[in-house]
This record gives C-alpha cells, structure tokens and sequence, in this order.
C-alpha cells in the first residue's frame, strides 16, 4: 500500500530533530529568566513554550512507535528524554498507545482516549461524574480531560485496573520523569538567581518562576493535546464500538480516523501530527514522511476515508455533536440521547484481529 520511500526512517534525523527541538525549549525557557519584560516573559511562556513541548511530544510519539528512527536505542533514548518535560512515561505511552490505542482505535473496551459514554450510561453516573464529563467535552474541556482522565490515571504510577499487570519499566520511567522534572525545577530556581546576581535579569520569585516556565506552559501543551486527539478520532462521520469492529484492521482505522486538512504551516509547526490515516494504517511511517503517505493512500484507496477541511465553525459543530454515543443505533446523540449524527454503519466481514500498532 506504501512505497518504501515513505516507509525509509532515518537515525541522523532521528537524533537531530529532537536535539534541535529540545535546545530550542532550553533557550526559551532562558528567555523567560532573561527579558525584563514580564510581556515577552508571558509570549514565550503561553505561546512558544506550549508549542515546543507539543513538538518534543510528537518527536516522543513517534520515536515510541520506533518510526522516527531505524535504531531501536535511538528511538528508545531520545524518546525518553523528549517526553520528560511533557511529563510522559515512554513505557507506559507504549502500552497504552501503541498497544491499546493502535490496536484497538475507537473500540471503547480497550481504548480510553476520548471514549464516549452512551445515553444510559452518562444517565446512571453521579451528579459530579456527569458534570465533569459535560465539562471535559466543551472547548474548554481539552485540558481537563487530559489531566484527569490521562495524566494522574494512567501516564505515572498508574494503578492496575487502569492499565494491567504492573511491570518495573512502568516505574522506573515514572521515576524517570518524576526526578528529571524535579531537577529542572531546582536548577531554574539557581539558575534564576544566579542571573539575577549577575544583573543578567531582574530576580523572580520562586513560585511566578515555576509558574511561567514549567506549569503554564504545560497547561498549555495540555489543552492543545487533548484537542488534537479529540479531533483525530471524532466527528459526527466518525463511529465507535462497544467491543469490535466489524471492518478488518486497514478499513477499521481508515473508517475511524478521520483527516482533518490544516494549512501547511500547522504541519511544520506540530511535525505533521495530524496527518493521521496514514499514521494508524501503518504506525511506523516516519512523521517527516506522512503527509506522502497520505497521499499515496488517498490515491489508491480513498474509501472509507473521511476529509474534513478544518474551520473552527466545523470544530464547535464536532464538540456540539459528538458529547454521547447510542452503539445500539451506531451514531452520536446530545445529553438527552437525541441523535445529532447519521447512522454509521460500515458491516463487511472482519478479515483480521487487531494488532498491537505495530
């Protein structure tokens, strides 16, 4: 279905880009100890630094599919290093992305990320379950869901029903990312008042310090995450499953993950995350390559797959649309079950099980 040119990873860009992405978050975060202006401080701290841990993400993202690069310890060291500030453990991401995620895409008993509730389900939960999950899928909601339903339940020190057997790599990464971070935290802090010492920069308090070069932006880099996956896997064309598809694996993840077409900048800028089909139809096609990809698919078997050119009005109608899920009628409905979607039904005989993303 892919060419080889688009499948060829390489371990020179394999190292390079995160080496690249990562000197450019060190140096803005310099930026925010450096300029006195605390408008400059807030530019990088809401707008930049958001943005590049968003870029060491995806670079993380794809290094733990082994796609960035051909060498397993380059994918395996640089992935690590490129999720610690995003706050990720590269163990966990794996299994609960590329094995659950991947293997499982939009099948509710197995896949978590952004799993709808079904009318009678959202009715039989308590009154605070039922006013988080409304707040969670609003606009503002993104960053909500991320933290609670990903981040303290599943990304460090995750408890067994949320994700399985326990295994020691689970811990040691937590530990990873848990440690690194805290460093960081201690060496702004010094860093910070060292500058200051200096005259290099005017001094910071400990607390607006951490809040603008680590808290803020990663609350950022949150809300941005959680919409980027919502939009990737939801849309009122867009079906989920209670248990199983009953497409074989390549149209399965073709019918459930939509394309949605941005302007070229927003590629470069989020390395081509969203360029998504390509990426679920064959996980281990190189980010720098999807957008290739995607095309060859497009051209040679564009059934069943949805483009969505991406307006905000197309991204409110989506949040407004798709808050539950009625899997007996096969499409999505608003808080009082009333359908606000087609019926989605995509039956042809299942050909193969899911795979582990791989």
């Amino acid at each position: 279905m892919f060419s080889e040119a688009v499948q060829r990873r390489s371990n020179v860009r394999g190292v390079l880009y995160p080496c690249i992405d990562y000197s450019l978050y060190l140096l803005s975060i310099l930026a925010v100890l450096y300029f006195r202006s605390y408008w400059i401080k807030g530019f990088f701290s809401v707008l930049v630094l958001p943005i590049l841990l968003s870029r060491l993400f995806v670079l993380g993202h794809d290094l733990a599919h082994r796609s960035l690069a051909e060498s397993k310890a380059v994918n395996s060291i640089f992935g690590r290093l490129v999720f610690i500030p995003t706050w990720h453990s590269f163990s966990l991401w794996q299994l609960l992305h590329n094995v659950h995620h991947h293997g499982y895409t939009n099948i509710r008993s197995a896949d978590y990320s952004w799993a709808p509730l079904s009318p009678g389900e959202f009715r039989m939960l308590s009154t605070p379950r039922r006013l988080l999950y409304r707040i969670e899928r609003t606009v503002y909601g993104h960053g909500v869901w991320v933290l609670i339903e990903h981040f303290f339940s599943r990304m460090l020190f995750p408890r067994e029903r949320d994700i399985g057997k326990r295994r020691a790599i689970y811990t040691l990464d937590s530990l990873l990312v848990v440690s690194f971070n805290a460093l960081q935290a201690l060496l702004l802090i010094l860093t910070s008042r060292w500058m200051a010492q200096k005259g290099l920069a005017n001094p910071m308090d400990s607390v607006t310090l951490l809040l603008m070069t680590l808290v803020i932006p990663w609350s950022v880099f949150a809300w941005l995450y959680g919409w980027l996956i919502f939009i990737q896997h939801t849309a009122p064309e867009i079906p989920w499953y209670a248990t199983e598809s009953p497409l074989d694996f390549v149209d399965h993840q073709k019918s459930v993950t939509p394309q949605w077409v941005f302007p070229p900048w927003f590629g470069w800028l989020f390395h081509f995350i969203h360029v998504h089909t390509a990426h679920h139809v064959k996980p281990r096609i190189p980010a720098y390559n999807l957008s290739s990809a995607q095309r060859e698919l497009l051209d040679e078997s564009p059934e069943l797959v949805t483009t969505i050119p991406f307006t905000f009005h197309r991204y409110l109608d989506t949040m407004k649309k798709c808050k539950l899920y009625d899997f007996g009628r096969r499409q999505w409905c608003d808080y009082d079950g009333i359908p606000t979607g087609p019926v989605l039904d995509f039956s042809r005989p299942k050909l193969d099980p899911p795979i582990d993303g791989k």
